[in-house]
């Protein structure tokens, strides 16, 4: 870990990717999603978030204090083009 690295951590600013743990995320849904309702299948399928995209919601939480519904919000309000995408 750089001193940069350090710095930021300790300052919990999210100045670098360095500075938070690495967190795997999963999509889970039912094996039986895809024959009880495609359409929702189809669309967890597309959903995908980019790291800097997870970590504007992230920043929205930690940063700005907001719940994480209200960050989701925010973000959802904020790139429509993004999610429309996935339920095309």
């Amino acid at each position: 870990m750089t001193d940069a690295c350090k710095a930021s951590a300790a300052a919990s600013d999210g100045g670098y990717a360095c500075d938070y743990p690495v967190d795997e995320l999963y999509k889970a849904a039912s094996a039986k999603l895809k024959d009880k309702n495609p359409k929702v299948w189809a669309v967890i399928q597309k959903l995908q978030l980019t790291t800097d995209q997870q970590n504007t919601i992230a920043a929205s939480v930690d940063s700005d204090k907001m719940t994480p519904a209200a960050a989701a919000q925010k973000w959802v309000d904020a790139n429509q083009a993004v999610w429309k995408a996935w339920l095309t």
